[in-house]
This record gives structure tokens, C-alpha cells and sequence, in this order.
């Protein structure tokens, strides 16, 4: 049954007259010479991301797309050939379209897509005497802000030929860092990823990597033999991220001569043993998996690891300098060591581990629906526990599931481990807002929550819902509205290391925008012109924003309505 069919179904149930259905015409045109594009897939999606309707472009580039259920839709062309998606609304090569609604027997008619041709790098890849390295991983990345930092992103990964030659295509403009890396290892720490990868052209291309090194050894002239692995060189030629060089890719660019030598990424390395010990009854735990996780690391991260013997005793090697997380899993018994590599081995190291444990709560509602309504308890449940920070390669704690929340708000999450998490609910109602969440003493929402064993509180988790809420419009300082403009709500600066007090929009057609949920508090609003995503979390990036916000006060159950000029 399609949609229009659901749709009439229900108007009809309702007693209401039924609506007529809409249409979208339009042609979608290379970007820069207006060329018609034939054979592109056009796809109106619904706010879920849902695919609707779809049809394909003829050979004048035109489409339309018919009998159209009246709602709110996103309208997207996608091609697999060498074009960037593009996205009605959108106002960058890469950047996000609007949202529109389209109304009973409207025919939405005169619509342009433009896609943008994709570019590419390419260079080679040589060893410390100007020999080719065949069989090189080289991987395009991207910076991105990642909880306020600055961090990299993997985009595309590809292997050198015979020669040493590489080419990373399907690149949307922008700026890539490139890296690159002799030995393609054959075991890979996180399911899924693949050392070559290559994805069709996206607007948003990302994933990160976790692998194990490969170790060899080598004999110094001395008799001594040293093990070694080779690390990711950054172009031109650096071991350290910050120092890489940017290449810029613009429209349709192909860029040459990115040439990299990997002889400085051989690195010595060292091993690091010690004995996996259960803390409930002080056995060894045979069969454990034990991996060294660097603390601090790129979108490509090496992983050592090794497992326990019948008496618990390991042995990892292929451990560079640096510091690490000692992590030691076995089913659902865990335990973590903060360890740092010198220039020698490290011995004797004990990692005690704590069997999952059952981590009881509660939610607690406060205050009355704007509705009328009374929200339930079974509609709400932990989502996830998310590591903070999170740290790719070691495992989640749980639960992948967990049953649902009791009639009286009690819920209990089985075989958790230890670390630190951030709580993640999902069916929050709407106009609610999460007033504290307790363990005991310890403040959860602001601090975290800190598992080292089995806890002695229970987890309270207050729902407040009187929420409060922001509604405006954004215009340019000629006072015209501006659509698809980014909005955020950024708290006060004594707690903008809560992530959860961020609140981000955009402006719909007609320059409007709207935020629920909100908690009370002191905050500044935020409209700008153009800002990469998450920037408002990096302190460095809003020093010289601050007079640029409008200071607004959320209440319990307060609506403030707001206009904002915005940020060139």
C-alpha cells in the first residue's frame, strides 16, 4: 500500500475532506555550464530520511515526481557517476538543503538542482630510498570538530599500484589531509570498516579505523634485534597530525604530484605483558582479550593487542611511545589500566576485571503536560551508555538491551562494565527535559557517570515537563528573512562542557525556526551566515563571537520569541 493510499485511509477515518496530491517538476544541471544531467536519481525523503518517491532524470535532466502525498518533504539528486549529491535549499557544494512543505494539489514547477562535478588527488608513494611501495594504504581525511576539538575523518582509502601511484577520487571540494601507510594489515579491531574503502560521491563521507600493527623484526649490526611497525606518514612528510599540510580540491579539481615517503613512519616498538586477574575471587582469567589503546590518536588508529594464556598472563607487542588504555575483556567481565610506553618494555602490568554488573534507576516525571496529557513510564528507556571520551577500539558497555521501564519508573540495566559514560534516554516527550540525574551524591549530567564496579546507588533520572522554548527568525541587516540558516543555543560558559545544553536549528523558507525541549537556564543565541558544524563547542572559535549573541533567560515552561540579525 503507498502513501497516498495510507494517507487518504486515514483522512477519511477522521471525517475530513481529502486533500488533493501534489507534484515537483524540475531539472537538475552540471554545475558551472548549466549542462542537462540525464540518468540521475531524484528522491523526495521524508524528515526521517526515508525515501518517498523517487524517480530518474531524462535525458534534458528534467524530472517530476507525481501524486504526491501532501507533507513536509526533502528533495535530493544522488548520482553514481562523478557528481556531489545536491539537495534543494542547499547553499554549499556540501552543506545540508531545507525541509518544505508541499500543500494539497500544489505543483511545485521551476526547480534547479546544480551537482557539482567531484575532484581528485594523486601522487606517490616511496620508501626511504626512493623506491615505490606497492600496496600502500592512502586514505583522504578532513578536519572536523569533535566535542570542541579539532579532529580528522577519514573520507576515502585506496592502495598504491606496482609503481607506488595512488589516485583518492570522489572527492567533494574541500580541503584533505592525506596519509599514508606501507603494510596493509590483515586484522581490522572494528566490524565493518575495510583498510580500502571507497564510497560513491557523499556530501558527508566519514568513518574512522581501528587496526593491528604489523610487527617485524630486524638484526642491528651489533647482533641486537629490534622490532619495529610503520606509523601513518602525513603529506608531506610528518608523523605529527598538526603539522600536515592541507591540499585544497576545488570543483571538479584533479590534483597531482601529492607525493609521500613512508620511511620515516618506521617506528620501534615494544611489548608490554603483565597478568588479566578477575577482582571477585583474585583468579587469573585465561581466553581475555587484551588491547592497548592509544589515548590519543587519528581517524586511523594502530591497536596492539594479544590474549591471556590459561593463567591469565599476556604478552602484546607492537607498541610504539605513547600512552595508552589498557583494556582486558572476556564475555562481559572487564577492566581498564591507563599505562604509557617509554623507550623499553613494560612488565608485570596486573589488570583486574570486574564481572558485568546489574546497574539499577528510576525516572521520576515532575510538573504537567502542556497537553493535558500523561506521559508513560514504559515509553522511556536508557538509549545507550556512551564512553566519554569515546575512544575507538574499545568496546561498549552496554546494554544492547535492556527490558522495558517498570509502570512505576524503575528500570535495571544488566551486564554493564566500568569506564565513564554519558546517559543517552530515548522517548523523552515532547516539551520534557531532563531536570538532574543522580547516583548517590554524584552529579551524572555534569560530571559524568563513573563506573569502577557494582554501584551502591541507584541511578534517579528527573523528567521535568515544563520545558521551555524559543521560537524566532533570523534576518539580514536589511531586516529580509533568511532560510536554512544554522541556529544554536549555546549555554553559559561556566557549562558549556555539558554537551546537552546545545541546542541547534535551522531557519525554514521563510527565515523562521523554533527550539523545544529546552532546560532552563542562562544562554546566548547564535545565527550565523555560514559556520562549520560543532565550531560553537571550541572556546578558541567563540571568544570573538561573544558580543555577537543575543542573551536569553529559558524558564520552566517559558516561550520567548526572538529576532536575530545574523553573523556574516
Amino acid at each position: 500500500m503507498n502513501l497516498l493510499w495510507i494517507f487518504l485511509i486515514t483522512v477519511l477515518a477522521q471525517g475530513a475532506a481529502p486533500q488533493q496530491p501534489a507534484s515537483v517538476e524540475g531539472v537538475v544541471v552540471k554545475m558551472g555550464s548549466g549542462e542537462p544531467l540525464p540518468g540521475v536519481k531524484v528522491q523526495l525523503m521524508l524528515p526521517s530520511n526515508m525515501t518517498a518517491y523517487t524517480t530518474t532524470t531524462t535525458r534534458e535532466g528534467k524530472f517530476l515526481l507525481e501524486k504526491v502525498v501532501p507533507g513536509t518533504y526533502r528533495l535530493v539528486a544522488t548520482s553514481t557517476s562523478s557528481y556531489v549529491p545536491a539537495e534543494y535549499g542547499q547553499r554549499s557544494v556540501t552543506g545540508l538543503g531545507i525541509s518544505f512543505a508541499l500543500g494539497s494539489g500544489q505543483s511545485m514547477t521551476g526547480v534547479q538542482l546544480a551537482m557539482a562535478p567531484t575532484g581528485s588527488i594523486s601522487g606517490r608513494i616511496y620508501d626511504r630510498d626512493g623506491e615505490p611501495v606497492g600496496k600502500a594504504q592512502v586514505q583522504a581525511m578532513r578536519s572536523i570538530y569533535k566535542d570542541g576539538k579539532r579532529e580528522l575523518t577519514i573520507v576515502q582509502s585506496v592502495a598504491t599500484n606496482d609503481r607506488g601511484e595512488y589516485r583518492l577520487f570522489w572527492l567533494p571540494p574541500g580541503r584533505y589531509y592525506v596519509s599514508a601507510k606501507p603494510d596493509i594489515p590483515e586484522v581490522l579491531l572494528n566490524p565493518g570498516s575495510a583498510m580500502v574503502r571507497i564510497t560513491e560521491p557523499a556530501r558527508f563521507s566519514t568513518y574512522e579505523q581501528a587496526s593491528s600493527p604489523v610487527v617485524k623484526k630486524r638484526t642491528l649490526k651489533s647482533g641486537e634485534v629490534v622490532e619495529e611497525t610503520y606509523m601513518p606518514v602525513y603529506y608531506p612528510g610528518t608523523l605529527e597530525m598538526q603539522d600536515a599540510s592541507a591540499v585544497a580540491v576545488a570543483v571538479g579539481a584533479t590534483i597531482s604530484g601529492i607525493d609521500v615517503s613512508v620511511g620515516a613512519g618506521l617506528t620501534s616498538t615494544h611489548h608490554i605483558s603483565g597478568r588479566v586477574i578477575n577482582s571477585r575471587d583474585g583468579q587469573p582469567i585465561a581466553r581475555a582479550t587484551v588491547r592497548a589503546i592509544p589515548r590519543s590518536a587519528g581517524p586511523m588508529v594502530i591497536v596492539p593487542s594479544a590474549h591471556s594464556d590459561s593463567n591469565g598472563i599476556f604478552d602484546i607487542p607492537g607498541a610504539a611511545r605513547g600512552s595508552y588504555l589498557l583494556f582486558a575483556t572476556n564475555n562481559a567481565t572487564t577492566g581498564m589500566v591507563p599505562i604509557d610506553v617509554g623507550n623499553t618494555d613494560l612488565h608485570n602490568i596486573a589488570i583486574v576485571a570486574t564481572d558485568g554488573f546489574k546497574l539499577p534507576g528510576r525516572f521520576v516525571f515532575e510538573g504537567r503536560s502542556p497537553a493535558g496529557n500523561d506521559p508513560k513510564y514504559s515509553d522511556l528507556r536508557i538509549a545507550r551508555l556512551v564512553r566519554d571520551p569515546t575512544i575507538l577500539g574499545v568496546s561498549l558497555a552496554g546494554p544492547f538491551f535492556n527490558r522495558p521501564t517498570s509502570p512505576d519508573g524503575s528500570f535495571e540495566l544488566e551486564e554493564v562494565g566500568v569506564g565513564d559514560f554519558r546517559v543517552t534516554l530515548q522517548g523523552l516527550p515532547t516539551g520534557a527535559y531532563i531536570k538532574s540525574m543522580r547516583m548517590g551524591n554524584a552529579d551524572v549530567l555534569d560530571g559524568g557517570l563513573q563506573l569502577r564496579s557494582a554501584p551502591e546507588n541507584p541511578l534517579e533520572i528527573v523528567i521535568s515537563l515544563e520545558a521551555g522554548s524559543i521560537a524566532g527568525n533570523v534576518v539580514n541587516a536589511r531586516g529580509e528573512p533568511l532560510p536554512n540558516r544554522t541556529v544554536v543555543l549555546v549555554p553559559d560558559v561556566r557549562l558549556r562542557h555539558r554537551n546537552d545544553l546545545f541546542t541547534t536549528t535551522v531557519t525554514n523558507r521563510s527565515g523562521q525556526f523554533q527550539m523545544q525541549g529546552l532546560t532552563p537556564g542562562d544562554y546566548k543565541l547564535f545565527a550565523w551566515e555560514d559556520v562549520e558544524a560543532g565550531a560553537w563547542q571550541d572556546p578558541e572559535f567563540m571568544r570573538p563571537q561573544e558580543n555577537s549573541g543575543l542573551g536569553v533567560h529559558v524558564g520552566e515552561g517559558s516561550h520567548a520569541n526572538v529576532q536575530l540579525t545574523v553573523i556574516p
